[in-house]
C-alpha cells in the first residue's frame, strides 16, 4: 500500500512503497529522507506477509497430512466394502440363475 508525503526540498507530493529509509524524488531527483514511521509501516507489513505466508504453508501441509492419514484409507475401506457388497449380490444373482438352469 503506497504511502504519500512531501519532498522537503521542492514540496511535490512523494509516493512511497517501498521499505527503504531514502529514494528519489521524481520531481527535483534530490536524495529524500522517507520519514521513519513510512519505513517502520512498510517493513511490518512486509513481515506480516511473510508470517502469512508460513502460516499457509503449515496450513497447506497440515491439510494434506488429514487428507493421508484419515481421509484416503477412509476411501480405501469404502472401496473394499462397495467391492464386498457387489460380490455377494453377484453371488446371489449367479445362485439364482443356476437354480433356474437346473446347475448344481
Amino acid at each position: 500500500m503506497a504511502e504519500t508525503f512531501n519532498c522537503p526540498n521542492c514540496g511535490a507530493q512523494l509516493e512511497y512503497s517501498g521499505d527503504q529509509p531514502t529514494m528519489t524524488c521524481s520531481f527535483c531527483s534530490s536524495l529524500v529522507q522517507v520519514p521513519k514511521e513510512l519505513v517502520r509501516a512498510a517493513r511490518r507489513q512486509t513481515e506480516d506477509a511473510a508470517t502469512a505466508q508460513e502460516v499457509n504453508k503449515w496450513t497447506r501441509w497440515i491439510l494434506i497430512g488429514v487428507i493421508v492419514l484419515f481421509v484416503v484409507p477412509t476411501c480405501i475401506g469404502f472401496g473394499g466394502t462397495l467391492l464386498g457388497v457387489a460380490a455377494s449380490v453377484i453371488g446371489t444373482i449367479v445362485a439364482v440363475f443356476a437354480t433356474f438352469l437346473g446347475v448344481h
